[in-house]
């Protein structure tokens, strides 16, 4: 078989392994597990997919307490989630179901993988989280099958680690909860689609809430129009009937109709008038006939009478529904008054007499507020005591216009129930006004409505913006304080871990020790010996920041050791809020000049530095009058002090501050001279390496 081609024996087998695992590849695709919507007390704020090479490893699902459900931005998200309170959100749970079968540790290491790379403190803690996971899949058969169900419970505490409903215990560290937050929810999330799940969720909450706020405010809106329309039609209708005067006619009855005729022919025949011919007596059957149906289905019509219950609905509407409602309500209100004087001209003459009369009985009691109410049109007789209905009731104009009155109270007290919801009805005309005057426009102007109806609309939208942006900055501050907090607190992390490990050293070439930590609060890095020839001219001291010592943490003691040097060096000469000093402390142990030991350190910088040459004097001059300030000659026991920063250097000698060469790159540049390939101490670097490489910072 040629080298690079396949053994033809072998390709159905390659085949039918690859169809199988498309399959199954294929089948996974299609898994689509369901979280539900509540999780003790917390909600669900999202779910999404952890997926690897396209492939659903497990499905996960965020829950939250509300501040966390209505974040509308990653930013927002990302803060609410992470940012544990007692009181708003004490904690942010993740379940995850397996999709994809995965042993113990693979899915354990995983997981602690990503953590590292976010969490600040020891690497320790976030082993000991590994260990929960693993130890608890351990338990149920070694393998996280499809199905299985791992909970993290997220709090300022730590992290609570669940495996299928049992607790494995918690990872009490400061810091970690957050950091796991931080692996599903951060700009570098393992699972985007979560993210997108989670905002996707809390913005629909929002319109949902912001959709219920607008219909209810519609109907409270509409309800008080709807109210000043019933009153002002009441009023109106009320000043009709304030004037009207009820006259005691009634409807005669098809009797006295008969009756009355039977008298006129009487009358006419004793008046010896010839008798009538046959044409004229059929002429006068047909008459009475018509007069008897005229009676019997127009009278019921105009006085109770299905017909005259339509007519009266109809003109009793009291919608208000154009510029001219007022008007028309005025007219309608003209047509209740006209139906309560009944017009008996097509009745036969001489049948007007009569007792009887028209009342308007108001059903508006019963019909509720903002409805179009009903007027009927009911008998009624006199009577000593008053005007009588058929029912019996007993009441004259003065009653009507009692209750009426009653009514508007009802609809006031109810135009204040609106008012107290947020709407402002505007107040109609009183009660004496005539209604042939025109009431204000804003009540019934379609135009008017429409303006104002603008103006709540723009006034909501801004409102709407201005919370936006109102909580757009709100978001920023708290991301901002969350950041300082996090800084604050990797910065005392990295403190007390570097404490932890603090003691003080001793340079063996010359036998001078080194105090741990500075009084400005710098730490020893590590110790050396300047030689000339075969002469200890100075021991030397490095001290620095957290982050120069945990530059060289991830490389390996005795190992690597250029690729060491170069991160230290780059940590002490990169100036920063971190690490904003590094410090050099020599102690002499031969005794030199002013100028010997000056220049000797002058010569050291003017290689490395890419300024002007007369900065690199001003150095020199500073060092030179500290050591003339103590009688020109640097004696053993003589202490130096050089503090680099990004301004330049600080000398100081035996304590005695001399001044700052100000020149921007010379602090890096005396870096260079003890850290650099062409280190003028390589015992100085060897015992940073020797000290701080491999120490798990």
């Amino acid at each position: 078989m040629l080298e690079g081609k396949l053994d033809e024996s072998k390709k159905p087998v390659l085949s039918k392994t690859t169809n199988k695992l498309k399959t199954i590849v294929s089948k996974l695709q299609d898994y689509e597990p369901s979280f539900s919507s509540k999780l003790d007390d917390l909600h669900l704020v999202g779910s999404g997919m952890r997926k690897k090479m396209g492939i659903k490893i497990y499905a996960v699902a965020m829950y939250g307490a509300p501040v966390v459900l209505n974040a509308v931005s990653k930013l927002g998200l990302w803060n609410a989630a992470r940012t544990f309170d007692d009181t708003l959100s004490p904690r942010t749970t993740f379940v995850l179901e397996m999709i994809l079968k995965g042993d113990a540790d693979t899915i354990a290491e995983a997981i602690a993988e990503s953590v590292k790379l976010r969490y600040d403190g020891p690497q320790a803690d976030v082993q000991y989280l590994n260990s929960l996971i693993s130890e608890g899949v351990k338990e149920r058969g070694g393998q996280a099958t499809k199905g299985s169900i791992l909970q993290f419970d997220c709090t300022e505490e730590g992290v609570t680690v669940i495996v299928d409903g049992e607790s494995q215990g918690t990872a009490k560290f400061k810091g970690l909860g957050s950091a796991f937050v931080d692996v599903f929810v951060d700009e570098n999330t393992v699972s985007p689609s979560l993210v997108d799940g989670c905002l996707e969720r809390g913005n629909s909450e929002v319109e949902r809430r912001a959709e219920d706020g607008a219909a209810a405010k519609s109907m409270a809106e509409q309800s008080g129009i709807e109210s000043r329309r019933t009153m002002l039609s009441l009023r109106i209708l009320m000043k009709r009937l304030s004037n009207w005067k009820p006259k005691l006619t009634a409807p005669p009855t098809v009797e006295k109709v008969i009756e009355h005729q039977e008298e006129i022919l009487e009358s006419e025949v004793s008046s010896n008038a010839a008798p009538p011919t046959a044409n004229e007596a059929v002429a006068t059957d047909g008459k009475l006939e018509q007069q008897e149906e005229l009676l019997e289905s127009d009278v019921p019509k105009k006085y109770g009478g299905s017909d005259s219950s339509d007519m009266a609905s109809t003109g009793t509407e009291i919608l208000v529904s154009s510029p001219n409602d007022e008007m028309e309500i005025a007219a309608s209100v003209d047509e209740d008054v006209e139906l309560l004087e009944p017009d008996l001209s097509q009745l036969a003459p001489g049948i007007l007499d009569g007792e009887a009369m028209l009342e308007v009985e108001n059903t508006l009691e019963s019909a509720p507020i903002g409805e179009a109410e009903t007027n009927t049109i009911a008998p009624i007789l006199p009577s000593d005591d008053g005007i009588v209905m058929e029912d019996g009731t007993t009441f004259d104009a003065n009653t009507v216009e009692s209750r009426i009155r009653q009514l508007e109270a009802e609809i006031q007290a109810e135009i204040a129930r609106v008012n107290s919801q947020g709407v402002q009805p505007v107040e109609a005309s009183g009660g004496t006004q005539d209604a042939t005057t025109a009431v204000d426009p804003a009540l019934d102007s379609s135009n008017e409505v429409a303006v104002q109806q603008k103006a709540v609309d723009n006034q909501a939208a801004l409102e709407e913006e201005e919370a936006k942006l109102k909580l757009e900055e709100e978001e920023r501050q708290m991301a901002a304080k969350a950041a300082a907090e996090k800084e604050a607190a990797k910065a005392q992390q990295r403190h007390e871990a570097v404490e932890s490990k603090m003691k003080s050293l001793e340079d063996k070439a010359t036998g001078v020790s080194f105090d741990p930590k500075l009084e400005d609060g710098l730490y020893l890095a590590g110790v050396g010996v300047r030689k000339k020839a075969i002469i200890n001219v100075y021991a030397v001291a490095m001290y620095s920041s957290p982050p120069a010592f945990e530059a060289l943490s991830p490389f390996p003691r005795g190992k690597q050791k250029k690729e060491a040097q170069a991160a230290l060096r780059n940590a002490a000469r990169t100036f920063g809020p971190s690490s904003p000093t590094t410090s050099f402390v020599l102690e002499m142990v031969f005794k030199a000049d002013a100028q010997t030991i000056a220049g000797a350190i002058a010569e050291g910088v003017k290689p490395r530095y890419s300024g002007s040459p007369s900065n690199v004097k001003e150095l020199e001059t500073l060092i030179i009058e500290g050591v003339k300030s103590k009688g020109g000659q640097a004696t053993k026991g003589t202490i130096f002090r050089f503090d680099c920063t990004g301004d330049g250097v600080r000398v100081s000698v035996d304590g005695n501050n001399q001044g700052v060469a100000s020149f921007e790159g010379m602090g890096s540049a005396l870096v260079d001279v003890f850290l650099d390939d062409k280190a003028v101490s390589p015992q100085l670097v060897d015992s940073c390496l020797d000290t701080w490489c491999g120490s798990g910072l």
